[in-house]
């Protein structure tokens, strides 16, 4: 993180959090910012993780031409991650914002080895069908994942995060889609782990398939379906 600045010295790192965490974070204040979601703040609709997202959105006034690369509390990234994220978002004005592999098994694999089998399915969706949405036809027909999700200012401010579903990222892309503002492929990958603990990995997909069942129109309900199917599948696969 010390050497972001000397990699391009327009890149800044948040860490958003609620408060009162942000006094978790005072160490590292001196090479990032740390912004804390007030506890007074009600959007609209947004809760939890997207109602910080939309305080940072708001919070930030985010220009057109601004970039932000979203990432979860656990996800690695490295300078090659960093450097075609640069190049997506300076080389090319077609789109309005990208996505790459996540990979879930190259950290404590030994440690939660079952949740890290389970999360199978999920890095066959980056190679498979995210690759194929941003790569090739450029729209999220089954949503996004949002980490390792680089987005500009403006489709941050016209699409917001202002959303009930606990599947933000999702209801993010297909929002983005009706507003005919495309996506693109970032050839670099990510890292990040799985679950600690069946309990943990039950909660998480209980969290998604709430959130996707609450995100209206026809595709949710099929990216329901898939994912059911491929929970039961991933396993004998």
């Amino acid at each position: 993180m010390r050497n972001l600045a000397d990699l391009d010295p327009r890149i800044s790192l948040c860490i958003l959090t609620d408060e009162p965490h942000d006094a978790d974070f005072r160490a590292v204040e001196n090479i990032a910012k740390v912004i804390a979601t007030p506890e007074s703040f009600r959007p609209f609709k947004a809760m939890y993780k997207a109602r910080a997202l939309e305080w940072f959105r708001r919070s930030a006034e985010l220009a057109d031409n601004d970039w932000i690369l979203h990432l979860d509390e656990e996800t690695v990234i490295d300078e090659h991650t960093l450097e075609a994220c640069i190049h997506f978002a300076e080389r090319q004005d077609a789109y309005e914002y990208g996505q790459g592999i996540i990979m879930y098994n190259s950290h404590g694999f030994w440690g939660n080895t079952l949740t890290t089998i389970g999360d199978i399915s999920r890095v066959r969706d980056d190679f498979a069908r995210y690759f194929w949405n941003h790569n090739y036809i450029h729209v999220p027909t089954t949503g996004l994942h949002g980490s390792f999700l680089l987005t500009s200012g403006r489709v941050e401010n016209a699409v917001t995060w202002d959303t009930a579903s606990t599947a933000e990222d999702m209801w993010f892309g297909l929002e983005a889609w009706k507003m005919n503002m495309k996506g693109g492929w970032i050839p670099s990958i990510a890292r990040e782990q799985s679950p600690y603990t069946v309990r943990d990995f039950w909660k998480q997909r209980s969290r998604w398939f709430t959130g996707m069942s609450r995100v209206q129109g026809l595709t949710s309900r099929i990216t329901v379906v898939m994912w059911c199917l491929e929970a039961i599948g991933s396993p004998i696969m």
